[in-house]
């Protein structure tokens, strides 16, 4: 069962304009049989989301965010498509795909929009394990 987080982000675009930016919560049960007893909450493709969210043009185009090592960190669904993998250095992603654009990754801004993430998850006042950029587990018991 998925349901729709978009309401408690107002800052991502709306799915209809970036695929990647849609927001949801995936119930699963830990015991099958047993009652659901956490949420996985996770905004798909998290760095990208955030990185079209400032920069518009860039939604739909092979986008490759570069980490401080100067590897691919993040990728978007078009680059990925044409082979762009995390970990790869940028003239091999651009060897895979030539129209692939390349921009550093904001880790202020990713920390920022963590934050309201974390923050929304917090206002249900239960308890939540933080995992990855745009992800958490929230224990509903």
């Amino acid at each position: 069962m998925c349901v729709n987080l978009l309401p408690l982000f107002p800052s991502f675009p709306h799915p209809n304009s970036y695929p990647c930016s849609s927001a949801f919560i995936r119930v699963l049960s830990l015991v099958p049989g047993q009652p659901v007893s956490v949420l996985c909450c996770r905004i798909p493709n998290f760095s990208i989301a955030v990185a079209c969210r400032h920069n518009p043009a860039w939604a739909g185009q092979p986008l490759a965010l570069l980490g401080p090592d100067e590897t691919v960190w993040a990728v978007s669904t078009v680059a990925h498509r044409n082979g762009v993998q995390a970990g790869m250095r940028p003239g091999q992603a651009q060897t895979y795909c030539p129209e692939l654009r390349l921009h550093q990754l904001d880790i202020k801004e990713l920390q920022a929009e963590q934050g309201a993430f974390e923050e929304a998850l917090a206002s249900w006042e239960l308890p939540v394990e933080k995992q990855e950029w745009g992800a958490a587990y929230v224990d509903l018991h």
